[in-house]
């Protein structure tokens, strides 16, 4: 039984069809164990006189059936509870990294199984009472808005795991060090990650019209001009490898302004309570590659 209920509940946290299915399956495995049925279902002192006859036999046939209807009702209702079907916001914290160094390690190993394409995380079912309730994101990741970056995604994280503020070049406004604040003292993260990534448009447009950003379009000149620092400036696109470099350099610059605009921050890594560190992530080989923070 033990098995059974080990998949019954693997299946239930899936939820869906997936639970419909599993249940309705290992119940009828139940159902048809002859161990089972010579066991609880064992007929009572005296069954071998009411078989003698057609409808006796019909009867007790009935009654066992009856039996077994009612008992399956009772451990569905058992398994679903066993299974955590009725989380709370609260019970989303349970097995959450609960330091820095252990979510740093969660997003490690998340990258590693994307890379290796042994993926975990199920977002086609996910628990929406419990998401809708509350939510308890352990590390938060500033990252470039661009679509080829979802940190869920490249870090095999279930939906709620992570605090995902987006902006094009991945840099820090007060707006974003706000809300990574909020994430901070409200939900308890504890790893703040600014993440660039390979061929990124937007620093490289940075390098290409840091000396004439007025020469683009709409907003984009603010853009450009917010994300002027020495690792875009005097580097040449022509160069191999200068433009990932470029990315780099410019996601542990924003680490490092992340900590020089927020006191909260400042405070929180003084204590040990949260890690800010850079990464970049490599689209071609989706790798990700941390560098040393705070």
């Amino acid at each position: 039984m033990e098995d059974v209920l080990e998949k019954v509940c693997s299946n239930t946290r899936m939820g869906g069809p997936a639970l419909v299915v599993s249940i309705t399956t290992q119940l009828v495995d139940v159902e048809n164990s002859s161990d089972l049925v010579a066991g609880i279902f064992r007929s009572p002192l005296g069954a071998a006189r009411m078989a003698a006859s057609n409808s006796s036999a019909e009867n007790w046939t009935m009654l066992n059936k009856n039996r077994l209807g009612v008992l399956m009702m009772i451990g569905l209702a058992a398994l679903l509870g066993g299974c955590g079907m009725n989380k709370t916001g609260s019970s989303m914290t349970e097995g959450r990294p609960s330091t820095p160094e252990a979510s740093m390690q969660a997003l490690r190993d998340g990258n590693a199984r994307f890379v290796s394409g042994d993926i975990v995380a199920n977002h086609s079912q996910v628990d929406r009472d419990s998401l809708a309730a509350s939510q308890a994101p352990w590390a938060a990741v500033l990252r470039c808005a661009d679509s080829r970056v979802a940190p869920e995604i490249i870090f095999d994280a279930e939906k709620g795991d992570l605090f995902v503020p987006a902006v094009a070049g991945n840099f820090p406004t007060v707006d974003l060090i706000a809300s990574i604040e909020y994430a901070v003292l409200e939900l308890q993260t504890n790893l703040v990650v600014v993440c660039g990534h390979s061929s990124c448009g937007a620093i490289e447009a940075a390098i290409a019209h840091g000396e004439d950003p007025d020469a683009l379009p709409g907003s984009l000149p603010d853009l450009v001009r917010a994300l002027q620092s020495p690792c875009v400036e005097g580097v040449s696109l022509d160069e191999e490898g200068a433009l990932n470099n470029a990315v780099k350099c410019a996601a542990r610059h924003s680490a490092e302004q992340v900590l020089k605009m927020s006191d909260v921050l400042r405070k929180q890594v003084a204590e040990g309570k949260i890690q800010v560190v850079a990464a970049y992530f490599d689209i071609g080989t989706g790798k990700v590659e941390f560098f040393n923070g705070s």
